[in-house]
């Protein structure tokens, strides 16, 4: 006798709702923090990504500093390789016109956002408030 395992394919738009909860949340919590700064402006326009969970639109949040402009700009969902079939994705944080920036990551163990930089040596910081503004400013202030 023959056994059958049937595998259940994850539902594509529960992934996207999922991801797309997470990263306006992030944008909602950046906005939030970076608008608490004094002489900080902060906007948020739509922008159309595609990827393996088809076309969507997310938010991108521009931050504008005495030091120069920030950007953070969701990038991408990542299809979850593991059993559990958890969430993974990247959002770039960049500095303009020097493009200097870090990838933050969503999924990795134990933590919500990860913060790598472009060299992949994560910052082994808790995302909070104070960590994302000191991060900011260390983007905005570096020079080439």
């Amino acid at each position: 006798m023959t056994t059958k395992t049937l595998t259940k394919k994850a539902d594509p738009h529960a992934a996207r709702d999922e991801w797309l909860r997470v990263v306006n949340e992030l944008a909602d919590e950046v906005s939030a923090w970076a608008g608490e700064e004094p002489s900080w402006e902060v906007s948020a326009a739509p922008a159309e990504v595609e990827d393996a969970l088809g076309v969507y639109t997310v938010p991108v949040v521009t931050i504008q500093t005495p030091d120069g402009r920030l950007v953070l700009e969701p990038s991408h969902y990542v299809p979850s390789r593991k059993a559990n079939g958890s969430l993974s994705g990247m959002v770039e944080f960049y500095a303009w016109p020097t493009l200097f920036r870090v990838r933050l990551l969503y999924g990795q163990p134990g933590m919500k956002w990860q913060v790598m930089t472009e060299s992949r040596v994560p910052l082994r910081q808790e995302w909070n408030r104070g960590n994302f503004i000191r991060l900011a400013k260390d983007l905005a202030g570096a020079e080439l």
